[in-house]
């Protein structure tokens, strides 16, 4: 199925805007995820997906002023299995990067641009982390 939005460079659909969700009145919070593909460990297949919060706890201001934003980067490695097997997971492997938070004081309007671009930074990470004996396949359309 082709998708509404022109690809990119990189392939990848343009980012929408993203926008800060108020899970309580003294706070909000974004989300970005991406699938970056199929590798093989241990002979079990896994999807590798890398993910990105952003969260604010003094979203009470009214103006456009800095507040602070903690941004958490992460990845998981997911099975891939037939519908009759039982998902197992092998330790996580050394190459993988541990989870990182980053803390930045930002306007609300600068907290989703911030988000995207961290974001980039941490999917090139992650790929760049991939070791040439376990290649990392394209992930499969849905």
């Amino acid at each position: 199925m082709d998708s509404p939005h022109p690809k990119q460079p990189n392939n990848r659909p343009p980012q929408e805007p993203i926008q800060l969700h108020k899970k309580n009145p003294m706070s909000a919070h974004a989300y970005v995820s991406e699938s970056l593909g199929l590798l093989e460990l241990d002979a079990h297949l896994l999807e590798l997906h890398a993910h990105a919060e952003a969260t604010t706890t003094e979203d009470t201001a009214t103006d456009d002023s800095p507040r602070p934003v903690t941004f958490t980067l992460g990845c998981s490695l997911l099975p891939v299995h037939a519908p009759h097997e039982s998902p197992t997971i092998p330790p996580t492997p050394d190459w993988l990067p541990p989870q990182e938070t980053l803390h930045e004081h930002l306007s609300p309007n600068e907290t989703g641009d911030c988000l995207h671009e961290i974001f980039a930074h941490w999917v090139e990470r992650l790929r760049n982390a991939v070791p040439p004996q376990t290649p990392l396949h394209a992930p499969s359309p849905p």
